[in-house]
């Protein structure tokens, strides 16, 4: 697979570590630079929202990336978490032909730079679309 040398920033880096051993927030939000280099982190989400708002904040108009600290309680009531890698885009930005300059980009089809982040922020990895 070809790599498009877009690589996480020492923020997304740093953010991801805090996130991972610490829970210093609830989900890390990130896109890809407006040069096309890195890719670099936009915010980060309070502890306090749930997965709801977290669907209610996301872009529509933007293709991002986001690493998101999902909390359940199993049937055994013991809290569990898990690192959910989240790949959102629009249909309507992420299509080649909109002119948007994320499209090629964040599109899912474009993978090298999906498994470049992959590679660094191991957990389950899921896309999430806004109709067109």
């Amino acid at each position: 697979m070809p790599s498009t040398g877009i690589t996480p920033t020492d923020e997304c880096m740093a953010a991801y570590v805090g996130i991972k051993t610490k829970r210093t927030c609830r989900f890390i939000e990130m896109k890809i630079s407006n040069d096309n280099t890195v890719i670099e982190v936009v915010r980060t989400g309070d502890r306090q929202l749930g997965w709801s708002e977290f669907l209610n904040e996301l872009p529509k108009d933007a293709c991002r990336y986001y690493l998101y600290d999902y909390q359940w309680v199993n049937d055994d009531g013991i809290t569990k978490d898990k690192l959910l890698f989240v790949n959102w885009y629009d249909l309507a930005v992420a299509n080649p032909s909109s002119g948007n300059r994320d499209a090629c980009l964040a599109n899912p089809s474009q993978a090298p730079v999906t498994m470049g982040l992959w590679n660094v922020f191991h957990g389950l990895s899921i896309a999430l679309t806004q109709g067109s």
